[in-house]
This record gives C-alpha cells, structure tokens and sequence, in this order.
C-alpha cells in the first residue's frame, strides 16, 4: 500500500483550521472525498485541500467511493453515529475527543472496531507533540528508573457553560468531556492505568471550575491532577519523577527540561541539580498546529503497518471511566476504585 486512501467528514471550524491542513504534509494520505452537510462547506475544503469528490451524505460517499479509512470530526454524537457505520463498511476510524457522550457510548464504540476487524483513533494531539513524545522515551530507559510520581497543571478558560448544542446538561461532565480528557489522557501515556481517585471541586464566579485530583496507579506510582477553568488563556505543565532520582518538566507543550540528581555535600546541603539536557520547540512548526501532524502521520503508519494506534478506542474509553470517577469522587466525597 503506497497510499492510504481518506474520506473526511465534517468541514467545520476545528476540523478546516487544524487537522485539514496537515494533510499535505503525510505523504502517504490521499484524501480522496470530503463530506458535510453544508453543501458550501464541502466544495470549499475538496477544493483547498485536493479531494476530487465532496458528498452531502456520509453513506452515499461510503458507497462510492474505495476507502481505506475515515476521518470523523464533528460532535461526539456524530463520531458514535457515523462513526459505527464506517467500521461495518471496512473502514478504520479517526475520530476526534471526545469518541462519545457517555462511557457506555465509546464503549460500545471500542468493542464495535474489535468486531468488525478494524481500528479507531482518537484525537488526543497533546501526545503526539514532540516534546512530549521525547518525555516518553526518556521515562521509558533504563536511566530514568520507574517513573513514580506525576503531577499535572492543565489550565484553560473554559468551557464555562454545558454543551447544550452535544446535548450535555452537567457542566462538570461537559468540562471533562472539552477539556479534562486531556490530562487524563496524557496521566494514562505515561504511568499506565489507575487505580484510586480522590477529587475535590472548588466553584467560581460564571462557571469557573478548580478539580484538584490524587491519583494511585496500579503501579505503585502516586500523582496529582490540577484541571482548572479560571485561567484567562490556556497553559499546562507535567513534571514525572523516576526512582532513580531524575525529573523531567514539559510546560505548554514546547519546551522540555531533563534534570539529574547532584549527591549531597559532607555538610548534608543540597547542591543545584545538574540539567543534563533542555529542549525549546516552538508550539508553531512551519506554521502548523504542534501534534496535529504527527498524530494524522501516526493514523495512517498504523494503517500501513497494520499496528494498534495511540490513543485508541479502548484507551479514550478509559479516560472517560476516570473522569466518570472523577465527579463521582466530587459528588460524593471518596476515593473512588477505577474499573476499567
């Protein structure tokens, strides 16, 4: 297979602006028809973008034409809807976060890929940046040690109302569908899967939202989640901490620090760490979105290669779980135990 042959369905804002024009730069990717409902929209992209067809209808597109896969980016409604349909026409999927509304949903979703012999990934473009695949890499050598510790600061300035227009009511859920799964996600890349949850929600003004999450790992690691809706912008920072005594720090997804332990003086004072490496990478790439790229060159390698994608269905199944626990924790005041 030289080419990975795409239709795209949805045309709207998100999907134009960051996914659509990376698309020229994964070689392997022939993005053969768009789709939307708006007629308007459709042309528009197969236009810019180098499709030869455009359809209105998703299943009339699926019928005419000889795809490999389908891209799918839309309201998580339409990823569950159409999103099934691809997989029993011998699709595989890439669906953008959140895979669904409910646990239940992307569950489904996952065990439907399994049936039909196909995959499906999930657009979280955060662990695909590059400083944070070179974080993966440096907690995964026999250097660093076992990574034992994580903390996470995600801040954004919203959402601050629930997604009425997806059909969520809950502000709470609709936060950690929009934004929380980020985080989750990225906890579960790097340490693996949980096993306890303890969270705390504070209240602002107009929506605004601090959760302050413990997390206990099924590897013994402990780590610490802080999601918060009050930040006028958008910043994060993730720092992991190894056995071995080294410590990495990504912050705003472009610049990396790697830190090595310096021993103690005769007097028992501690002396600075030692920097071993520091990474500065722009959140712009030749004016492309960071992780956007690498996780549509990801998709179709996986295709090539026949190889489990990251994330994939199952794993945007478990964030949701997690974030089910989350507000069950919230509301209730306990430790919750994850069942995957």
């Amino acid at each position: 297979m030289d080419k990975v042959k795409i239709g795209f369905i949805g045309c709207g804002r998100h999907a134009t602006k960051d996914l659509y024009p990376q698309i020229c730069q994964v070689p392997s990717l022939e993005l053969v028809a768009t789709c939307d409902l708006e007629e308007d929209l459709a042309k528009k992209n197969a236009a810019l973008f180098g499709a030869r067809s455009w359809y209105t209808n998703f299943e009339r597109m699926l019928e005419n034409e000889k795809l490999d896969a389908v891209i799918i980016v839309g309201p998580p409604k339409m990823h569950v809807d159409v999103g099934l349909e691809c997989l029993k026409r011998g699709c595989h999927i890439f669906v953008e976060k959140p895979s669904a509304l409910t646990v239940e949903d992307a569950k489904n979703l996952a065990e439907s890929a399994e049936r039909c012999g196909r995959f499906g990934q999930v657009g979280h473009m955060m662990r695909h940046s590059p400083p944070l695949k070179l974080a993966k890499q440096i907690i995964s050598s026999d250097e660093f040690g076992k990574p034992n510790y994580i903390e996470s600061k995600y801040y954004t300035s919203g959402p601050r109302e629930p997604r009425d227009f997806w059909g969520v009511k809950d502000l709470k859920w609709t936060y950690m569908l929009v934004q929380g799964l980020h985080p989750i996600d990225l906890a579960h890349f790097f340490m693996g899967a949980m096993k306890n949850i303890t969270g705390r929600v504070a209240e602002g003004k107009e929506g605004r939202l601090a959760f302050a999450i413990t997390v206990e790992f099924m590897n013994g690691a402990v780590g610490f989640l802080n999601l918060n809706s009050s930040f006028s912008g958008w910043e994060t920072r993730l720092e992991i901490g190894g056995s071995e005594g080294r410590f990495i720090s990504v912050e705003n997804m472009s610049g990396l620090r790697y830190v090595e332990p310096n021993p103690w003086t005769e007097s028992f004072s501690f002396r600075e760490p030692i920097i071993s490496k520091k990474w500065e990478i722009s959140p712009y790439d030749q004016g492309e979105r960071i992780g956007y790229r690498d996780e549509l060159s990801h998709f179709i390698g996986c295709i090539m290669s026949k190889s489990k994608p990251s994330p994939d269905l199952w794993d945007e199944y478990k964030a949701m779980v997690v974030a089910q626990a989350i507000l069950k924790s919230v509301e209730d005041g306990i430790t919750v135990s994850i069942s995957y």
